[in-house]
C-alpha cells in the first residue's frame, strides 16, 4: 500500500503543477493550449479516482478503521474537487472561445452576402459584349 501511496502523492503533485500552468494559459485564452490542459487535468483527475478507490479499498483490507478511511478518502476528494473546478472552468473558457469564432464567422458570412447582394447586375447590353 505504501507505493499506492506514494503514486497517488506524485500523480496530486503533478496534477498540481499541470493545474497551476493551466491559470497562465486561461489567462492567455489559447486554445489548443486550454484544449491539451483539459485533456490532460480530465486524465489525471480520472486516474486519481481510479487509485483512490485502490487506497480504500487495501486500507479497509488492512482492518484500517471506516472513519480513518473516510476520513483520508475526503481529503483526497478535496484536492480532486478543486480541480474539477479548475477543470470546469477551463472549459467554459474555451466554450466562450468557440462562441466568439462562431459570431466572427457569421458576422464574415453576412458582410459578404450582403456584399453580394449589393453588386450593380450587369445589363444585357454589357454581357452580350463581352461574349
Amino acid at each position: 500500500m505504501e507505493t499506492k501511496m506514494e503514486e497517488l502523492t506524485g500523480k496530486l503533485k503533478a496534477l498540481d503543477l499541470v493545474l497551476a500552468k493551466s491559470k497562465d494559459t486561461v489567462t492567455a485564452r489559447n486554445k489548443d493550449a486550454l484544449k491539451r490542459s483539459e485533456q490532460s487535468i480530465a486524465r489525471k483527475i480520472s486516474a486519481l479516482y481510479v487509485l483512490k478507490e485502490e487506497i480504500e479499498e487495501l486500507k479497509f483490507i488492512n482492518k484500517d478503521s471506516e472513519e480513518n478511511v473516510r476520513t483520508w478518502a475526503d481529503e483526497v476528494e478535496l484536492k480532486l474537487t478543486a480541480a474539477e473546478s479548475e477543470l470546469n472552468a477551463i472549459r467554459a473558457v474555451l466554450s466562450e472561445i468557440e462562441q466568439e469564432e462562431i459570431s466572427v464567422q457569421r458576422e464574415r458570412t453576412r458582410k459578404y452576402n450582403v456584399s453580394l447582394s449589393t453588386r450593380r447586375p450587369r445589363n444585357s447590353c454589357q454581357l452580350n459584349m463581352r461574349s
